[in-house]
């Protein structure tokens, strides 16, 4: 693999445009035109960008630069990993009850030993983004890279600059897929371990009208190397469509995740997107909603646990487009140690937005004095006849149930554990899948004793 000639002293950014211009036949190699021209007029944006700083308002908790200068030399994949053994021989999912279609990404690329592309119900596919720019052109064009602004957006444009790969899905109108459809990304190991990994992989799933189509989105490393992913995808939601989203982040306190969600909804369509936050040295959740057809909702949920020095922050944006629309949003943190947490959620209302109902609310338990949170609820309304509010809490277990629990007789541990159960099993709840719910349910309660591993379920056992 060819490397920058470039100095790791330099800066960082001069890094990723050199690492471009120096493996520049590589990356666009296979490019259709229109991805081609795509990933170069993201590379003219980038390389007008900076890493965001804490002087950037969205990023004023959490110093991304810092953690790419902090990474030392980060190695970009530009070809297709090859596999030595079946994917099941090294991981297995935390939630092994759940049944599902599966699709594996492995250092943000799908394995070609794999068929390039698995067909579901009522005529969809869904698999590998590279291929589906050949064999699904229509659909691709059609919508690739129409849901997201990379002008000022330093990881969108470097997402777009770099991805080589990652999931493609299309579900045609009127299908129903009858089970959740799971998709794995997977951190393997880097194959030299003097540098450490950065993985960007682009997901475009579309869903035409009235589908109804349940995701799960996973996030695990193998190795205990530091890595940085910077992931990216897009959603389109047709009209009259029911789409939910679940995304379950358990990585080791070496892994940095900066995942960004797009998500487009037409008329009458429904989206629910439940994110838990279980491991993680640092993760950076960029939401962003656009209701663009008359009486559409979203509901967004979210569980963040984190202790130690670990930090999580979660940035979300619903953009009413179109009046009577709905949104909910209710995201929930439990921090202990040193932990971080940031919460900032913004509900836009435009002008031609009337009729707009939304609700947000965050709320945070701090286990000790050390933990930090910072929660910024805002609105920004431009239409006049609207019903919008928010609300945000930080504090501790509430002292008086601690009390009357233990004078039932459960001591003090357990009776902590219990407060923490109900706090946080409101965001898990809503959970619609009964197994999935289960299974989460039972990883939050051993995440909370400090049984958890974030790989607990991993062949290799490579790290506790």
């Amino acid at each position: 693999m060819t490397t920058s000639t470039k100095d790791i002293e330099n800066r960082i950014e001069d890094q990723f445009i050199a690492d471009f211009e120096n493996n520049r036949d590589l990356i666009l190699r296979n490019d259709m035109d229109s991805i081609k021209d795509s990933r170069l007029r993201a590379f003219e944006v980038l390389k007008n960008l900076n890493i965001p700083t804490t002087k950037n308002e969205l990023y004023k908790y959490t110093n991304l630069r810092s953690l790419f200068e902090n990474s030392g030399r980060l190695v970009h994949r530009f070809e297709t990993p090859l596999l030595a053994n079946p994917i099941e021989e090294f991981f297995r999912c935390n939630i092994t009850d759940l049944d599902t279609y599966d699709i594996v990404l492995i250092d943000g690329y799908y394995p070609h030993t794999l068929p390039l592309f698995q067909r579901l119900d009522g005529g969809s596919v869904m698999g590998s983004l590279m291929e589906a720019t050949e064999l699904y052109p229509e659909v691709f064009e059609k919508h690739y890279g129409k849901y997201i602004d990379i002008s000022n957006d330093f990881l969108s444009a470097f997402n777009a600059t770099f991805a080589k790969d990652g999931v493609f899905a299309h579900f045609p109108p009127n299908t129903t897929i009858s089970k959740p459809i799971q998709i794995v990304s997977l951190i393997n190991r880097n194959e030299n371990i003097l540098f450490n990994s950065m993985v960007q992989s682009r997901n475009l799933i579309v869903v035409e009208k009235n589908c109804k189509i349940s995701i799960v989105f996973c996030d695990h490393t193998m190795v205990n190397e530091r890595s940085i992913t910077n992931l990216l995808s897009e959603i389109y939601v047709g009209e009259n469509s029911q789409v939910e989203i679940y995304k379950v982040q358990n990585q080791h306190n070496d892994a940095y995740q900066l995942s960004n969600l797009f998500i487009h909804q037409e008329a009458n369509s429904t989206v629910t997107v439940n994110t838990i936050s279980l491991h993680g040295g640092l993760i950076r959740n960029n939401l962003k909603v656009t209701l663009n057809g008359k009486n559409a909702s979203t509901n967004l949920y979210g569980l963040y646990l984190v202790d130690r020095k670990q930090q999580v922050d979660n940035y979300t944006l619903i953009d009413h487009v179109a009046p009577h629309c709905n949104s909910v949003e209710l995201y929930k943190g439990i921090l202990d140690d040193e932990s971080r947490g940031t919460f900032r959620g913004k509900i836009m209302v435009q002008k031609d937005a009337q009729k707009t109902n939304s609700y947000q609310k965050n709320n945070n338990l701090l286990l000790n004095d050390q933990a930090t949170m910072n929660s910024m609820p805002q609105l920004e309304i431009y239409a006049d006849d609207v019903k919008c509010s928010h609300g945000a809490t930080v504090g501790y277990l509430d002292g008086e149930a601690m009390f009357y629990l233990q004078s039932r007789g459960i001591n003090s541990k357990e009776a902590r554990l219990l407060l923490m159960n109900a706090f946080a099993s409101e965001v898990i709840n809503k959970i619609s899948i009964p197994t999935l719910r289960d299974r989460l349910s039972y990883l939050v309660q051993q995440r909370l004793r400090g049984e958890l591993s974030p790989c607990a379920t991993c062949v290799l056992k490579c790290h506790e």
